[in-house]
């Protein structure tokens, strides 16, 4: 008996268990395999502009972006993943773009708590303090288990002075996530400028 291929749908849903485990290269060639079903599926070429940005090809992530986008204009994770991967240029103008992806994502979909901490934290490159503060506060009224947005927060609070608020939120984010790199250093950064 002839066994049947998968379809685009269920090649996509493989890609994602891939994705969702940190296996990039794997997702990737499956959300390739159900591009070649599907070319209109959008939700594949987001998994793969999300696979490219992680495994560091920002610039193939952000044309898979543009081919989800056109196919789906009002997709958040599509515009949320191409932000980040112009985020990563580092330059003023890539992140000043990038935050206005963020805002587009979070104007179609207000609960987006990653969209709310990318959005923090193009506002904190860009030294907008207060702004990024706001949004980490946003992110953890929707997610108060985010590592991320707890760490985050805790830089913006530093970099205003509020050295207690800063060590608490690093505290917060190292309940959650012990081994987070960014909060166990600016918490010790944090207690040698108060002496503790």
């Amino acid at each position: 008996p002839t066994e049947t291929q998968p379809t685009a749908i269920e090649l996509n849903s493989q890609g994602e268990s891939l994705r969702q485990a940190g296996k990039y290269q794997q997702a990737l060639m499956t959300y390739e395999k159900a591009i070649a079903r599907d070319s209109n599926l959008a939700e594949a070429h987001w998994g793969r502009c999300y696979s490219l940005n992680s495994l560091g090809r920002t610039q193939e992530g952000m044309a898979a972006c543009d081919q989800a986008l056109a196919l789906k204009p009002d997709y958040p994770e599509a515009l949320w993943s191409k932000g980040a991967a112009l985020e990563s240029q580092n330059t003023p103008t890539a992140i000043t773009l990038a935050l206005t992806l963020y805002e587009k994502a979070i104007a179609f979909k207000p609960d987006f708590a990653e969209a709310w901490i990318n959005r923090g934290v193009a506002l904190h490159k860009l030294k907008r303090y207060s702004e990024a503060i706001k949004a980490y506060e946003r992110a953890l009224q929707l997610n108060p288990n985010s590592a991320d947005a707890w760490s985050n927060l805790g830089a913006a609070l530093w970099d205003v002075g509020q050295l207690d608020q800063a060590i608490n939120a690093m505290e917060k984010a190292l309940k959650i996530q012990p081994n987070h790199p960014n909060a166990r250093n600016l918490r010790q950064q944090a207690r040698q400028k108060l002496g503790r």
